[in-house]
């Protein structure tokens, strides 16, 4: 028997209407936000002309650049952001409106609202994990700053090959948990709620409770391998190949900054030993 579960999810439904119609309509509620928006929305605008003009002088290679889909992909989740806060702030418009209409005492449905709430974080987690990206590449200049990029770019190959080793394990836990718990863990009710189970387990943040009681023998098996090859042996081996090439681009870096101090040290004894010559000289 499936356990119930209850989730509690805060969403501002406040429309203030103190200010102007159109301001107060969109949710608006201080000109500082408003400003903040607007910037927002003309860095957008700016970022289309740009992929515009790139895609233009580029034209097929455009589509070659894994950077043209981050920005792509920026574009479409800012601006779907933009639809989606429009969207939430209607509802919540209408929603409130019924409620000053009836004094509350009419049926309020907020399913529709704690659903769009939730694809407007999305896409906000989004642009924000695609914009980090982005300013981590144009920071590729500094060395310390390009340590991540060149760690992955090295251990590019081995994280395919772990990755491909690593979905499959995951597939494989989350078709046994599935099947054998599907009727008795709330958790394992949908591929997807399951997927979230494993993934809390992974983090060690799971409650083994349920299990235990709906398999006293087979639940502890399947939760002390599962921690045993995922936890354990995968996530360690993911360290270790980070960790190894992290070492040789650290040491790459040391190198070119010490080649650079050779070079500059080289030319201060090439401008020294001139000067010297030139004093003796005259």
């Amino acid at each position: 028997m499936l356990d119930s579960t209850h989730y509690i999810r805060p969403v501002n439904i406040l429309v203030l209407f103190k200010t102007n119609l159109i301001f107060s309509y969109l949710g608006f509620q201080s000109v500082f936000k408003i400003i903040c928006v607007f910037i927002y929305l003309l860095f957008t605008i700016y970022l289309i002309i740009l992929e515009i003009r790139l895609f233009i002088r580029l034209k097929k290679l455009y589509f070659l650049q894994v950077w043209s889909y981050i920005e792509v992909t920026i574009i479409v989740c800012s601006w779907a952001g933009v639809g989606t806060y429009i969207w939430r702030t209607n509802e919540a418009a209408r929603i409130t409106g019924s409620f000053r209409e009836t004094h509350g005492d009419a049926y309020l449905n907020l399913q529709l609202l704690a659903y769009i709430n939730d694809v407007f974080s999305c896409l906000r987690g989004f642009c924000c994990f695609f914009v980090t990206l982005r300013f981590l590449h144009l920071c590729r200049y500094n060395q310390r700053l390009s340590l991540l990029s060149n760690t992955l770019k090295y251990s590019r190959r081995e994280l395919v090959s772990y990755a491909f080793m690593f979905s499959i394990i995951f597939m494989a836990y989350l078709a046994l948990f599935y099947l054998q718990f599907a009727s008795y863990v709330w958790e394992c009710s949908s591929l997807l709620q399951t997927a979230q189970m494993i993934c809390q387990m992974i983090k060690l943040k799971f409650d083994t409770t349920t299990i235990v009681d709906a398999a006293p023998l087979l639940g502890p098996l399947y939760f002390a391998s599962f921690i045993i090859f995922v936890v354990f042996v995968c996530i360690n081996m993911f360290v270790s190949i980070i960790n190894d090439n992290f070492r040789r681009v650290r040491a790459d870096v040391y190198r070119i900054h010490s080649d650079q101090m050779d070079a500059f040290i080289k030319f201060f004894n090439k401008i020294r030993r001139w000067f010297g010559k030139f004093y003796f000289e005259t």
